[in-house]
């Protein structure tokens, strides 16, 4: 859905619209930003001082950044040197703290033994943090859950299954991120049994009729054992 006294191909619904142009050559396409801040203006690029802003313009690839009206100044992409103080300026300009993150470590290791993949996970919580939103942390190996494909199994024959706990507190967080080791190319078998017990809650309904896992965050840490991080 395009707004409909835009002329370019920037207008895209809810997330801030970005088009992307090279010097010597008209619009090339689209590209979809997501930008927590407003590009600072700047003129065009080669150009001296950017119009009513007194910043330097800069040669190279330049943004539009769009508005709900339509198209938004133009603006220069970050350049070297600039990603912490575009990271700075996004996390004063945005409170997250409304925001929780759980986080299941899925390692093979029982507490207290030292978990690789906690150390990776302990520098992204850093992150949401510093940003303002609350983080916890589960290590499934720790908890007694049982396999299968319900949401509770002692209704199938189990004698216990701490799942539904753990559900609970993963339902009451805004953010899910499953963490674990990389074995063999595939992800471990606690993580698998997780990943079933997540799949076994899949149909359950909210309040609104959606699935309850509608409007949710997803995201993954996986440390591999020659030092690789896929994320």
């Amino acid at each position: 859905m395009r707004h409909a006294a835009c002329p370019h191909r920037c207008c895209l619904p809810q997330w801030p619209r970005v088009e992307t142009e090279f010097r010597g050559s008209t619009t090339t396409g689209a590209r979809l930003f997501r930008v927590a801040a407003p590009f600072r203006a700047y003129g065009p690029a080669g150009a001296g001082t950017g119009a009513g802003t007194g910043t330097p313009g800069r040669k190279g690839l330049i943004a539009r950044a769009g508005r709900p009206d339509g198209c938004g100044p133009v603006a220069a992409a970050p350049g070297p040197g600039e990603a912490g103080r575009v990271a700075t300026d996004t996390a004063q300009a945005f409170d997250y703290s409304d925001l929780t993150a759980v986080y299941v470590n899925c390692t093979l290791k029982r507490s207290p033994e030292p978990s690789n993949t906690e150390g990776l996970i302990d520098k992204s919580r850093a992150v949401m943090e510093a940003a303002g939103a609350r983080t916890s942390l589960i290590r499934a190996v720790d908890h007694d859950i049982a396999t299968g494909v319900w949401p509770d199994m002692t209704d199938h024959g189990w004698e216990s299954d701490q799942w539904p706990v753990l559900y609970s507190q993963i339902m009451g967080a805004d953010i899910l991120v499953l963490c674990g080791p990389i074995w063999l190319g595939d992800n471990s078998s606690v993580m698998k049994q997780v990943i079933e017990r997540l799949y076994a809650c899949s149909s359950i309904l909210n309040r609104q009729g959606q699935y309850a896992y509608y409007g949710r965050v997803g995201g993954k840490v996986a440390p591999g054992n020659r030092s690789c991080v896929a994320k």
